[in-house]
């Protein structure tokens, strides 16, 4: 065995825990991470910040304080704030192939989030069996479950 003080020993177990602690550090990022994460393109960042929602530039939905206020009266406040949470936690699944369809019928909403300085202009398709998202900065199509289009664009905006 080898002799050595107790300071020497003391030594000799730190640096024994601090490279158990690198190599964990090391073997945990590599397990761990999903590498499909990392390219997964998503609509808006995680945790999005919306500022301002217009939809067909009709329906307009601006943050005020903690709450949200429209420029029409045809939503109740607890529908608006469902309407937003329904936006905020949106997570469609993204189409790698593009989407053939006419851009011009499609529902335009724009969104301005509180790290961009423009809007994020989106197209809502309704085809067959599924909700299509169309955004135009980068030509990335997402797709959802139809029942998504009545939380995201409730009928009552539209009534006058």
């Amino acid at each position: 065995m080898v002799k050595l003080s107790r300071a020497g020993w003391n030594n000799v177990i730190i640096f024994g825990v601090l490279a158990f602690i690198l190599i964990i550090n090391a073997t945990h990022d590599n397990v761990f991470e999903n590498k499909t994460d990392q390219q997964q393109v998503r609509l808006f960042p995680a945790n999005p910040v919306i500022l301002t929602l217009s939809i067909n530039e009709h329906f307009l939905v601006e943050r005020k304080g903690q709450g949200w206020q429209a420029n029409r009266d045809t939503l109740s406040v607890q529908a608006l704030n469902q309407m937003m949470n329904s936006w905020r936690q949106l997570a469609p699944e993204h189409l790698i192939t593009p989407v053939e369809l006419d851009k011009q019928l499609g529902l335009l909403v724009e969104v301005v989030l509180a790290n961009s300085n423009e809007a994020m202009r989106l197209k809502l398709f309704m085809e067959g069996e599924q909700l299509l998202v169309y955004r135009e900065h980068d030509h990335a199509w997402f797709v959802l479950a139809p029942q998504f289009f009545n939380q995201l664009v409730p009928a009552e905006i539209f009534n006058e």
